[in-house]
């Protein structure tokens, strides 16, 4: 099953420079156009970075580690070979497989080779730069070669509703129970109130 990365910062206030700038998603789509940019998504066309950057550094320091962020200037699988090259040395590329295993590991290069196995139903790539830069690329998947099994999120809609049968029993149950509770304690405070006048 085929699954697409998408990476962006998470964070809820956007003037703290130690959560926005840190991770962001690369999108290689023919325009920006929204129809472009989303295909290029659905087809796994993107890199997630996670950009370096110091604890507390300036909005322009953050604006130049973006703009040095090194260039994927290939990925493709010629014959059994996963190969990859990129514009600047890398402390370390990790080969990653089924289950997050580490595959294979190389240092200190520009370009990096993977012979994929029989055993591989997968092979994605974590690229860690010098400056601690890091590129996370989408899986190179093992399928029928003609389309991927894709699978989208749809909406049951029986059990939508039997979901919203019971949340709404409860609250009717619930909002029962609180008002049969009151009516006993109105009730049991006007007899109070009438005892005590009886008494005086």
């Amino acid at each position: 099953m085929p699954v697409f990365l998408i990476a962006d910062d998470d964070n809820d206030k956007i003037e703290n420079p130690n959560v926005v700038g840190r991770c962001l998603t690369l999108v290689n789509a023919i325009t920006t156009a929204l129809n472009h940019v989303t295909d290029a998504l659905k087809q796994g066309k993107t890199i997630g970075v996670r950009v370096y950057s110091q604890d507390n550094e300036l909005w322009a320091f953050k604006k130049q580690n973006i703009e040095a962020i090194p260039v994927l200037e290939s990925v493709k699988v010629a014959n059994d070979t996963l190969k990859i090259a990129f514009s600047n040395i890398a402390k370390t590329v990790n080969f990653i497989g089924q289950n997050g295993a580490i595959l294979q590991t190389v240092s200190d290069c520009r370009h990096a080779n993977y012979i994929l196995n029989d055993s591989d139903t997968y092979v994605r790539t974590e690229i860690t730069f010098i400056n601690g830069t890091v590129f996370y690329l989408n899986p190179v998947i093992r399928y029928n070669g003609i389309a991927f099994d894709l699978h989208y999120a749809t909406v049951n809609i029986w059990l939508t509703l039997l979901k919203n049968i019971l949340l709404a029993a409860v609250l009717i149950f619930i909002f029962y129970v609180w008002r049969r509770k009151n009516k006993k304690k109105r009730k049991h405070s006007g007899y109070s109130r009438h005892i005590l006048f009886v008494r005086r």
